[in-house]
């Protein structure tokens, strides 16, 4: 597995697979799981829902002292996928997408739709037990096939991924996280890390 440093490009060694999994998902942490069955799928066209949701993720983190990542999953492929659909079926394939991501994450875990054939992710976990969840669901999403009434089409993931650092600014995480995915598809990788 190859990931980015804000300098250069390094090899890690292989994980120990349930690492991710071992992370406690403390007491505090429900506050999260709640607010994941009910807005789920509330987001799939909305930006300014999206971000509040993140937004209330950092706090959770930050009140509870807790590590948390920031991931953003490109497709390439998705918007000619989107671009066949009618209004109705783009957020059906949308919120069936974000429903398997959310599958290879932990019920205190957070995805959305992002705009532009992208992803976001709010894992709370440091950047090793994150980078165990995002290669479990790139495994899923390397090579996606679409079906669509009358076509297959096949799609691609990348992943760009963050640390938020204590008492950050949302924003420089979000650029971070961007900046990690363009990282990523420059080098034709498959998950990149930018602390």
């Amino acid at each position: 597995m190859i990931l980015a440093s804000s300098k250069e490009w390094i090899t890690l060694p292989p994980d120990e697979m349930n690492s991710y999994s071992q992370i406690p998902t403390q007491s505090d942490l429900q506050e999260s799981e709640h607010l994941n069955s009910k807005d789920c799928f509330c987001s799939v066209s909305d930006d300014r829902a999206v971000q509040n949701r993140i937004k209330q993720c950092l706090g959770i983190a930050k009140r509870n002292s807790l590590p948390v990542s920031l991931a953003l999953m490109g497709m390439e492929g998705l918007d000619l996928c989107l671009q066949q659909q009618g209004y109705h079926k783009t957020d059906q394939v949308l919120m069936e997408l974000i429903q398997e991501i959310q599958d290879h994450l932990r019920e205190c875990d957070w995805v959305a739709y992002w705009g532009n054939n992208q992803f976001v992710m709010v894992i709370f976990s440091d950047p090793q037990g994150a980078k165990i969840a995002l290669k479990r669901i790139w495994q899923a999403f390397k090579s996606r096939d679409i079906h669509l009434d009358d076509a297959v089409i096949t799609c691609s993931a990348r992943i760009g991924f963050t640390q938020v650092h204590p008492n950050e600014h949302m924003n420089a995480c979000l650029e971070r996280m961007e900046d990690a995915l363009k990282k990523a598809k420059t080098k034709n990788k498959a998950l990149a890390f930018l602390s």
